[in-house]
């Protein structure tokens, strides 16, 4: 005998449909917040190697950098520019452009609906190398809009 959860009901129901208990209970969902700094260090060698590599980039700029649970923040004098996550086995780089400038470029660029995004609007997902150097010319845009030379050339 085959037996199905019936969400509308919280019972069990056989095959017939025939409720044989109502003893299902619900479940609190636990979700874990898992920091940034940890989600690094669990991360494998070539993410690593990728983040330390984007971080020297932004911070030849003379951005910022201030990691919180959610990410890496760069900002200079209040502004942020670039935020960085990771997801799983990519990162995300969030960059203070217009999405809808990238419709029709090589660059994967999407846009970021989420409220806590609204100063970074666009985001690049980091997996490869060829998209480290498009995260590296998203970098060179961003800080050419606000007029931020390069400190260490």
């Amino acid at each position: 005998m085959w037996t199905i959860i019936d969400p509308n009901t919280l019972g069990i129901k056989d095959i017939e449909g025939n409720i044989e208990t109502e003893k299902v209970e619900k479940q609190k969902i636990v979700i874990e917040r898992v920091p940034f700094v940890d989600k690094v260090r669990r991360s494998d060698r070539e993410l690593k190697d990728k983040y330390d590599d984007i971080k020297a980039y932004l911070l030849s700029y003379g951005l910022k950098s201030r990691i919180s649970i959610d990410g890496d923040t760069y900002r200079l004098h209040t502004v942020k520019y670039v935020h960085i996550t990771i997801a799983g086995k990519k990162m995300k780089i969030y960059y203070a452009l217009n999405p809808n400038d990238y419709l029709t470029s090589t660059i994967p660029v999407k846009g970021a609906s989420a409220k806590k995004y609204a100063d970074v609007k666009a985001y690049l997902d980091v997996k490869s190398d060829l998209s480290v150097k498009r995260a590296k010319i998203l970098i060179d845009t961003v800080m050419a809009n606000a007029g931020i030379e390069k400190i260490n050339k």
